[in-house]
């Protein structure tokens, strides 16, 4: 018998808000064998440093908890915010997609957790 991820209900709220409910993260997310196959849960803490403006990703990355800011580290290290993701969100899926570069930094405001997808997995799940 398998045993069922604690974070499958998370990720089926993010199905359901993202394009109108496909199943994206559902076969991924709902045994925990499978998703240990297709990624990682990642804890941050506040103020750090999740991904960095100019960082190409191969992997996609879901807010499963918490809250991060977006923005411009400046060079005099002041952090220029730009915007807030809460929970539930894709947050690096455009430059995912389009192979492209992150065009901003992300911080944790407070602990957070993130699921990091294989963006292999990711695609083939987009293909099927």
């Amino acid at each position: 018998m398998s045993s069922i991820n604690p974070y499958a209900h998370s990720c089926r709220k993010i199905t359901a808000n993202f394009q109108g409910g496909c199943s994206l993260f559902s076969i991924q997310c709902t045994v925990t064998s499978d998703f240990n196959a297709a990624g990682e849960i990642s804890t941050f803490l506040p103020q750090q440093h999740i991904l960095r403006y100019q960082q190409k990703l191969d992997d996609v990355y879901v807010l499963l908890s918490g809250r991060m800011q977006i923005g411009w580290l400046l060079s005099e290290g002041e952090f220029k915010v730009s915007d807030y993701v809460n929970m539930y969100s894709v947050f690096n899926l455009v430059p995912f997609l389009q192979q492209k570069p992150l065009n901003f930094d992300f911080y944790a405001v407070e602990q957070v957790e993130v699921a990091i997808i294989s963006g292999q997995v990711f695609l083939e799940q987009l293909q099927q």
